[in-house]
């Protein structure tokens, strides 16, 4: 009998947290905000749960708690598209404590017939796409589509992010990219164009549908039709390369991220939540150092694998303002190389120099180390100069949670004098397989984007 009330109380949540008519939204509150915070979560994938663990909920959860610390004049804004199957113990988070309070209290017996006619119901709509608004630790439905669609889809990604710009009046507006992401290095689907995609990877409902992802150079063409943001944090992989940073620098000032993998359970939102409201380098400052410091705690108190104690996540943030000077810094000082620049088949040396993915083969090098091991120290600290424009603020670690078992034993290779990193990475074109003829084919999908044209590789041959 317990087993069977604690059941129907979680189902009951479910129920109570979806109910509104399907495509109709809750007008959203008239406090004229200070900065209106974004959150896109995509997490039509492992993301929502995978081997007992549900990240998804577990970020809700976390934001939900952090909605407490905030001002009137502060907004957050959620989209989430899950897995359909999400457990419906998942939604239990999303009430308050008053509202569990209450469920716990009320007696359900002669609704248990009229609980499962709704669940059936109910049953069609799970897994559709939804907005919520947090405030003051609690979660308002705002609007809950219809139908499940690819939260990848730049139209969709368009539409539901100028939902919520639309919804409230603010002064400034930043974004959050919550989910999957392979950075600049792109994953094959079945899109009819086939243009590659590399964020946002959507299952479709139980895994049932093709995978897609969305590509950094759509996704700018998509920014292009919405406000610029203040900021836009990536909790996701391998965001903060200058490939990146170059294609999104008219969309934002800011773009905080990591160059490398990241946990699972992302960002700590109950920690993070206010230091979306603060400005310049206090805004960046605030987060890098509130993520990088929690997981340091995190690995040291919970992991066991040796490679990753006293570490963390790299984290950096690229000023996008300085870009175009970065671009133009770096395309001179390629041709400065000590020596001069390899030419095919010969390939630079990357030797002792961190790089953040291992797919194929080492890809996404620090870029920073590789011009300073490679030029003078007067043309390097000229070319630095720029580099710590774009790059203000940046904590390097020299290793981080990773799935690549390859990545874990490179690590003790790495040099290991931070003070040569710049925690943000760059496409180095070499004469290897899987960059030239196998498997991702880096030397020609990296000229898909501009930062990589601009560096003209073909000058040298490549």
């Amino acid at each position: 009998m317990t087993i069977m009330r604690n059941f129907f109380i979680f189902c009951s949540v479910l129920l109570l947290f979806v109910s509104c008519q399907e495509d109709n939204a809750i007008a959203p509150l008239e406090t004229r905000a200070t900065r209106a915070i974004m959150i896109y979560m995509a997490a039509e994938n492992s993301l929502t749960f995978s081997n007992e663990t549900h990240f998804l909920s577990d970020d809700l959860k976390e934001m939900i708690e952090g909605s407490k610390l905030l001002d009137d004049n502060q907004r957050v804004f959620v989209f989430v598209d899950s897995l359909d199957d999400a457990p419906i113990t998942d939604f239990w988070y999303l009430l308050d404590e008053d509202q569990r309070e209450d469920l716990l209290q009320k007696t359900y017996i002669e609704e248990v017939q009229k609980f499962f006619n709704d669940m059936e119901e109910e049953k069609k709509r799970m897994g559709t796409p939804y907005i919520l608004e947090l405030h003051g630790g609690e979660a308002k439905l705002m609007k809950r589509f219809s139908e499940d669609f690819y939260s990848c889809d730049p139209d969709k990604f368009v539409d539901v992010i100028s939902w919520m710009t639309d919804n409230v009046k603010a002064d400034g507006y930043g974004l959050v990219l919550w989910g999957h992401a392979t950075g600049w290095t792109v994953q094959d689907d079945t899109i009819p164009n086939k243009v590659r995609r590399a964020y946002a990877l959507d299952n479709g409902l139980k895994f049932k549908s093709v995978r897609k992802w969305m590509n950094i150079t759509q996704m700018e063409q998509a920014l292009k039709k919405l406000p610029k943001f203040d900021f836009i944090f990536a909790d996701c992989c391998e965001m903060v390369s200058a490939e990146i940073g170059f294609e999104l620098r008219d969309a934002t000032d800011y773009l905080i991220g990591s160059p490398a993998e990241i946990p699972g359970n992302g960002a700590p939102y109950d920690k993070m939540l206010p230091k979306f409201f603060k400005n310049g380098s206090d805004l960046y400052r605030s987060i890098i150092d509130t993520y990088y410091d929690y997981y340091t705690q995190e690995f040291d108190t919970l992991l066991t694998i040796y490679a990753w104690k006293s570490h963390s996540v790299p984290l950096s943030v690229i000023d996008t303002r300085y870009m175009e000077a970065l671009a133009v810094a770096t395309h001179d000082i390629l041709g400065k190389f000590s020596g001069g620049y390899p030419n095919k088949p010969e390939y630079p040396s990357v030797t002792g120099i961190a790089f953040y993915e291992y797919r194929y083969d080492p890809v996404m090098y620090d870029m920073r180390a590789f011009i300073k091991q490679h030029t003078s120290d007067a043309d390097f600290q000229q070319w630095d100069k720029v580099y710590q424009q774009a790059v203000p603020y940046y904590r390097m670690s020299m290793a981080w949670k990773t799935v690549y078992d390859s990545l874990i034993q490179e690590f003790k290779e790495f040099n290991q004098d931070k003070s040569v990193y710049g925690c943000m990475s760059m496409f180095i074109p070499l004469n290897l397989p899987s960059y030239t003829t196998t498997g991702a084919k880096y030397n020609l999908t990296a000229n898909n984007f501009e930062w990589n044209r601009r560096m003209d590789w073909s000058r040298f041959g490549w």
